[in-house]
């Protein structure tokens, strides 16, 4: 790779190369007709296309943020123009639909709820029946201090646990496993999606960044603020879809996260696609508070 301004290309080999070893995709249908050089070629040109077109415009996008106007997404007219060039040079960003994404909130509280409870507190934060070391001074430590005061729980795990106990105790299970069942779909939504694009890109929280309750809130205004910004994650807890958030341009000021999700066991392009878009931003932006702090 050239000399460049906005990245260092051996820092990237390191990374791609030396430690990731991408290579080995090549092994895989998919990515036969590829190679270092394929690979190379690619971030080459997306490194060209940053540094000619994105980085002349990045303080004035920095300083003329993103906003809706009539329900539309404004941007600068520079940033339409490269992701035209962009766009011309192969690496195509398309819309696509996952309806099953809105299940998959509810498909996780179901497994996170009896779940966690099973684990968590019958059998002491390990589980039992599944092969590989268990520490017996930690599950008999936890236990122990669990049942001697549980009133240390935070609030967002007592919800959990008497929801949890609840379902346990009164559908023996039925839900969870009517959950776990449903899973597969879930899964199969997004393998879906998946085989016609290398990433989903999407918030990593659906709502502006909600101020922190303080120490006087009451339990439901803690629990609303912990609990509303898992939509959009916690599906791919239940799928096992690697994901990776990276922080995005800032809102109004606050942060922003974005969360790129690939395919099963292919968590190499997530992190290549996340390094790379921390390359080409050159750094991420901080909040003006934060900045004002420091």
């Amino acid at each position: 790779m050239r000399s460049s301004l906005i990245l260092s290309p051996r820092d990237l080999e390191f990374l791609l190369h030396e430690w990731l070893d991408v290579e080995k995709l090549t092994k895989r249908p998919y990515y036969a007709e590829h190679s270092r050089e394929t690979f190379d070629a690619v971030l080459e040109l997306a490194e060209q296309i940053a540094t000619d077109h994105f980085a002349p415009h990045n303080r004035k996008a920095d300083e003329n943020e993103p906003h809706v106007v009539d329900g539309k997404v404004v941007l600068i007219p520079e940033v339409a123009a490269a992701l035209k060039i962009f766009a011309d040079a192969g690496m195509t960003v398309s819309e696509v639909s996952v309806p099953w994404h809105l299940h998959g909130p509810k498909i996780w509280d179901v497994v996170a709820t009896e779940g966690a409870t099973s684990q968590m507190i019958d059998t002491y934060g390990y589980g039992l029946n599944w092969k590989g070391h268990y520490d017996p001074e930690v599950m008999d430590h936890y236990g122990r201090r669990w049942t001697e005061d549980g009133s240390r729980f935070p609030d967002t795990v007592k919800l959990v646990l008497l929801a949890g106990k609840y379902g346990l105790n009164t559908t023996h299970g039925r839900h969870y496993a009517m959950a776990r069942n449903l899973a597969p779909k879930l899964a199969a939504a997004y393998d879906a999606a998946l085989a016609d694009v290398d990433l989903l890109v999407l918030p990593t929280v659906p709502m502006r960044a909600s101020v922190r309750p303080g120490r006087d809130a009451r339990p439901p205004e803690r629990l609303a603020r912990a609990l509303e910004m898992l939509a959009n994650t916690s599906p791919f807890d239940v799928t096992g879809h690697p994901a990776c958030s990276v922080p995005a341009p800032l809102a109004d000021g606050l942060p922003v996260g974005m969360m790129l999700v690939g395919r099963q066991f292919d968590d190499a392009t997530v992190l290549r696609a996340a390094h790379a878009y921390e390359q080409a931003v050159g750094g991420f932006p901080a909040p003006a508070s934060a900045t004002a702090a420091v």
